[in-house]
């Protein structure tokens, strides 16, 4: 196997365990790491990019070509769509900064901070459908690192139930979150109503003010590490603000309630902003990476799981097709 095989499959890794620690603002200390992290998933993805130019190069120059194979195509413009998602997070995550790049503002901080929040769903979507596309070179490269070859049938049988377990526990965890209003949001962020229902700021749809914690599906818990703050007795989680919000400049004006669920942060958006929190996030305690990464990159691994099975699926239709064509006698 090359070196520069195995290099893009670290950076790969690493860029996505970084980004799904990214949805909760307080992994590691709180908006430090989540700032510095996120200017460390730019230069990789510049190196990304890089690694793969000549690919890029060659698809772009044959982009109009009818022969170019749709799947090809597809994987083209799903990684033009990434770069410029992935480039307003970063854009944007510089405008609302409160450590790096406190001194620099400009236009509605709000509007900024919102569509990083809704646009950063986004974009776990569009990795989770990336990813899945490429989730056969995953398993033979991963598969000739460990064992010198590709995995049998026991292997097999075992990355599917894996994948099984992964893919209900990620699909809870999207409905515990209500995952799909959050990526809606976007179409609310840039002026597309998608729904009846008023958006709050991360991403997720408003409920009554003194709505009890576990309605829409968030259960009590706290998978991720979100645990009681010994200095003020809070429980941790993320139930919804029991006030009227946080204001535009990010003043606390409502106290969170307790009863948090499996998912890394109830009603919070991905850099773990609270509506009802204020931005230092006092009364919380730093929560578990690995819970962090275990809830988020379930919910992508939903994407990758369909997007590899539906792919998988297509390919033997058209390999069957194709042989079915081939046996047939030929008329003379």
């Amino acid at each position: 196997m090359k070196k520069i095989t195995l290099v893009k499959l670290m950076l790969d890794l690493a860029m996505a365990l970084t980004l799904v620690l990214l949805f909760n603002k307080r992994v590691f200390g709180g908006l430090t790491f989540h700032e510095i992290a996120g200017l460390a998933i730019s230069f990789a993805l510049l190196t990304h990019i890089l690694l793969n130019l000549q690919w890029v190069k060659k698809v772009t120059l044959r982009i109009m070509d009818r022969s170019l194979p749709g799947k090809t195509r597809f994987g083209y413009l799903l990684n033009v769509l990434l770069l410029v998602t992935m480039t307003f997070i970063i854009i944007s995550g510089i405008l609302i900064s409160e450590v790096v790049f406190r001194g620099i503002r400009l236009g509605e901080e709000r509007w900024f901070k919102m569509a990083h929040i809704s646009i950063s769903y986004l974009v776990l979507v569009l990795i989770g459908v990336h990813v899945g596309m490429h989730w056969q070179w995953v398993i033979q490269v991963t598969g000739r690192i460990f064992s010198g070859k590709a995995p049998g049938k026991a292997g097999a049988a075992a990355a599917k139930i894996a994948a099984a377990a992964i893919v209900a526990f990620g699909a809870y965890e999207m409905y515990a979150t209500n995952f799909l209003a959050r990526v809606e949001g976007v179409g609310s962020v840039f002026g597309i109503t998608t729904a009846s229902s008023p958006m709050q700021e991360g991403g997720g749809r408003q409920r009554p003010q003194n709505a009890a914690a576990g309605e829409s599906g968030q259960p009590p818990g706290g998978f991720d590490g979100e645990r009681q703050s010994s200095s003020t007795g809070d429980t941790s989680g993320a139930g919804e603000p029991s006030g009227e919000g946080q204001g535009a400049g990010g003043q606390d004006r409502g106290a969170p309630q307790g009863g948090g669920g499996l998912g890394a942060e109830r009603a919070a958006g991905p850099g773990g902003f609270h509506p009802g929190e204020g931005r230092g996030g006092v009364g919380f305690a730093s929560p578990n990476p690995l819970g962090v990464i275990a809830v988020y990159s379930a919910m992508m691994g939903v994407f990758v799981a369909v997007t590899y099975y539906t792919e998988k699926r297509g390919r033997r239709r058209k390999h069957a097709g194709s042989g079915t064509a081939q046996s047939r006698p030929k008329v003379v």
